[in-house]
């Protein structure tokens, strides 16, 4: 099975948008875990991330990331401001018809967005045990 992780980088530290990407495939080792900041490892260490870094050609790779994924795993916890790339790939992956797992915060807790969602698991840690029992 393919897990595309995908939640907000803008605004967050290096360390804060890549950790739990990490975190989620070391817990996956059986599931193909495709992350949208592999490539950016020149950006470690920075204090703050921003929107200008996504490019068209990343939003693309992410894009067609989505398309060849069976589950978008969606992690909202410590979003410091609406993440616009990441509702706008809830939207993507919905009208692909893609599995999507969302781990909400009151930010994005809207019932727009609730609707195009299949699980709402209450934290990464009950995604991930959820995403370890599935197979493709």
């Amino acid at each position: 099975m393919t897990v595309y992780l995908a939640g907000p980088i803008t605004g967050l530290s290096y360390e804060s948008a890549t950790g739990w990407r990490r975190k989620v495939a070391d817990a996956l080792p059986m599931h193909e875990v495709l992350d949208p900041m592999r490539g950016k490892e020149d950006l470690a260490g920075a204090s703050l991330l921003a929107a200008g870094l996504c490019t068209t050609e990343m939003a693309q790779r992410d894009l067609a990331d989505i398309d060849r994924c069976d589950v978008v795993l969606v992690n909202f916890q410590g979003a410091r401001q609406m993440s616009v790339g990441t509702v706008a790939e809830i939207g993507y992956a919905f009208g692909r018809s893609k599995k999507v797992m969302v781990v909400f915060d009151d930010l994005h807790a809207h019932p727009f967005l609730m609707a195009m969602v299949r699980w709402t698991p209450w934290s990464l840690e009950e995604a991930i045990d959820r995403l370890a029992g599935m197979q493709g």
